[in-house]
């Protein structure tokens, strides 16, 4: 018998997301090539000013649906780590792996647009938040194996207060309320 195995840069690049990051493992096999192609496009056309704010805009929306579905109880209590351990780790691999890859794009559009170094740390930083707030909300409304359709209200809320500044603060309010809860 003769088997010839796929092996792929996909493969390579979700070996090297921890295995903690079941979200992110996922979400970048299914989002691969069109995050791949954005990511790319923002590097390629960084000395066009909007390029790479829009491109850390659309990376930032489609990791936030990494986080749309609960995992199984067991996934869940594998860790063997309280609540507050488990959240604190869950957000420090998300963010990390979220830096790592705004990174590139930050560094790209500083090169080319110095002046302008302050719009791609803004958003990061939004995102950042809002990537924080995404991930409590989804242990706030855990349901086992389920789309976390109650959270899909705040999720939005949470998306859309990148664009209009006024919720904001609303958000960083929620992601403190649903941390204790």
């Amino acid at each position: 018998t003769f088997s010839i195995q796929k092996k792929s840069l996909n493969n390579q690049i979700i070996k090297a997301i921890p295995n903690e990051a079941f979200e992110w493992k996922a979400g970048v096999r299914k989002l691969f090539f069109f995050i791949s192609t954005i990511w790319l496009l923002g590097i390629l056309l960084s000395w066009f000013e909007a390029s790479v704010p829009l491109a850390i805009f659309i990376l930032a929306i489609s990791v936030f649906s990494f986080y749309d579905w609960g995992e199984s109880i067991p996934m869940l209590l594998h860790s063997k780590e309280t609540p507050r351990r488990f959240l604190l780790r869950k957000i420090l691999i998300a963010q990390s792996l979220f830096s790592l890859i705004m990174l590139p794009l930050f560094l790209a559009f500083i090169l080319f647009n110095p002046s302008l170094w302050f719009i791609p740390l803004v958003e990061f930083v939004l995102f950042s938040s809002v990537l924080t707030y995404i991930i409590l909300l989804k242990y706030s409304f855990y349901r086992p194996n389920k789309k976390l359709v109650a959270g899909q209200i705040f999720s939005a809320i949470g998306s859309l207060s990148v664009l209009v500044p006024f919720l904001i603060p609303l958000v960083w309010i929620l992601t403190i309320r649903f941390y204790f809860k």
